[in-house]
């Protein structure tokens, strides 16, 4: 089998209606060429599994289909024929294989063409290939996807940046991970009426991590990196690159459990049921707890704005909360076992990084006569104690200290005062601007108790 071009996209959260395998339908190839496959000369069946991931209307990908150079297939629409998430299957008998070889080409009119699955049938000969997904039932896993190809070369723009961004020594191969991941970042979570869902995974994380060995290629770097801030931006990123990584394997740890549940339903031996259960389907549900952890544990260390906040937000609101990516089989899984889930298959409540001081402010600055108040949120294994604020006119005087207020957890709230005449020491309309100074906790911070 061999085919030209394509990315994959996959809304594994999403149940397909019109089909008893929905898993196939799941996952597509979209933006592709074609296929090609070796069958036996003379005629041939073949059937293209579509389902509409994406768009919510009609006319918005539109596209045909052509089978030995004859087009078969002219302005489909899938959502106008069976709307989104569901299965559309079109057959063909009676085409006819030359030269060993069946050619199936797409034609884009509107977008992107897209294919869910595909089966053909010849002479005893069969195959079958889930476009885009892994291995499922008798269906085959597609390729891999091409590399996104680009319009303009990125390995300049990317040397330049790295190394400004992380020093001399480490820029030019954190620039060759770049420019190889630029178009090309797995896909880890998906948008289901918004952003921030853990994709679910079929596939055995082995065959899945080694797409992430960028990760530990990265961090493979660090002895190369100098001084403070090239480390905190180094630091920054390979956080960022472990979300995804976490984020994948728990897909797969997900998808397997979502396995294993299927399992435990369809055996009706109770005895059996029960020792699975405790003995395969539980510890799979404690490695996600664990890698759930790491996950806010690793979206945390890159927490410094609202707007990383959100992310954090996301995924608890979302994946956790709204689509239950952590618990939606507990209830069967108690039920098998005979008894509740034990104390380590609850979420984590406490905070297991290091400690941390993140002012959720854009500015450090405060302009005379403006009052700016503070969100501060101080992480510690330890509950924080106290949190200070130090400031001062910019570039003279002495430091004065704020005690900040707690509001909720891991939150506090600091106002800084009005900037005061006395303070001025140049004209009336060129008054100093406040100086503002939040540093972060030591390890050993005397803010504990």
């Amino acid at each position: 089998m061999e085919v030209f071009g394509g990315q994959t996209a996959a809304y594994l959260n999403n149940a397909i209606t019109g089909t008893d395998r929905g898993p196939i339908y799941q996952t597509v190839r979209f933006n592709l060429r074609g296929y090609r496959f070796a069958m036996p000369n003379g005629p041939c069946k073949v059937t293209l599994c579509f389902s509409e991931l994406a768009y919510q209307e009609t006319s918005k990908r539109v596209f045909g289909v052509k089978l030995q150079g004859q087009e078969v297939v002219e302005h489909l629409d899938i959502f106008a024929k069976v709307g989104q998430f569901a299965a559309l299957d079109l057959t063909f008998t009676n085409v006819a294989v030359t030269q060993g070889e069946l050619r199936i080409d797409f034609v884009p009119e509107v977008e992107f063409p897209c294919i869910a699955a595909i089966e053909v049938t010849s002479r005893g000969v069969t195959r079958k290939i889930n476009c885009g997904g892994p291995e499922f039932q008798d269906f085959a896993a597609d390729l891999r996807p091409e590399p996104t190809p680009r319009d303009l070369p990125v390995a300049d723009f990317y040397e330049e940046w790295a190394t400004a961004q992380f020093g001399l020594e480490a820029g030019p191969p954190a620039a060759a991970i770049f420019a190889k991941l630029d178009g090309n970042v797995p896909q880890t979570s998906a948008w289901i009426n918004g952003p921030g869902a853990i994709a679910i995974n079929q596939q055995p994380w082995a065959t899945v991590a080694p797409r992430f060995g960028f990760v530990d290629e990265f961090a493979a770097l660090r002895p190369l990196v100098r001084g403070p801030s090239h480390r905190e931006r180094f630091e920054w990123w390979l956080n960022t690159f472990r979300v995804t990584k976490l984020m994948g394997e728990f897909g797969c740890a997900r998808g397997e459990l979502d396995g294993l549940m299927k399992r435990l339903d369809a055996e009706k031996d109770g005895v059996t049921q029960r020792r699975l259960a405790r003995e395969q389907a539980l510890p799979v549900r404690l490695k996600m707890v664990t890698l759930l952890g790491g996950l806010h544990h690793v979206l945390l260390a890159t927490l410094n704005n609202a707007t990383e906040l959100g992310a954090l937000c996301n995924l608890q609101q979302q994946s956790v909360m709204r689509l239950k990516v952590l618990g939606a089989h507990d209830a069967a899984l108690e039920k098998y076992l005979g008894e509740p889930l034990p104390a380590a298959a609850q979420p984590w409540k406490d905070f297991r990084g290091d400690p941390r001081l993140v002012v959720m402010t854009a500015r450090t600055r405060a302009q005379p006569g403006e009052a700016l108040a503070l969100r501060i949120v101080a992480l510690d294994r330890q509950p924080v104690k106290s949190v200070t604020v130090k400031l001062r006119p910019l570039g003279q005087g002495e430091w004065h200290t704020l005690i900040a207020s707690h509001q909720a957890r891991a939150v506090w709230r600091a106002k800084l005062p009005l900037s005061r005449r006395t303070l001025n020491t140049s004209s009336s309309h060129k008054r100093p601007m406040q100086r503002l100074c939040v540093g972060p906790l030591p390890p050993h911070s005397s803010t504990r108790p």
